[in-house]
């Protein structure tokens, strides 16, 4: 199972029914961002760059023909 950051007890029951579901003794990996800075605004503005797009959510990252479409700085 391979699955993204989230809260640690939402996780705990995914992985729990994961592992119910006939996950017991396979390999779970998780995934969690992190942005790095030499200030906090420069690390905070580098987050926002990168992962501004998956706020999006729904079927519009589906439409988005151009990796420049992703860009919500326009």
């Amino acid at each position: 199972m391979i699955t993204v950051h989230a809260e640690p007890d939402q996780l705990r029951k995914v992985m729990d029914a994961f592992r119910r579901g006939g996950g017991e003794g396979k390999p779970i990996m998780t995934q969690m961002v992190v942005s790095w800075g030499t200030t906090e605004e420069e690390a905070l503005h580098e987050a926002h760059q990168q992962w501004a797009p998956n706020l999006i959510g729904g079927d519009v990252n589906w439409e988005l023909r151009r990796p420049s479409d992703f860009n919500l700085a326009k």
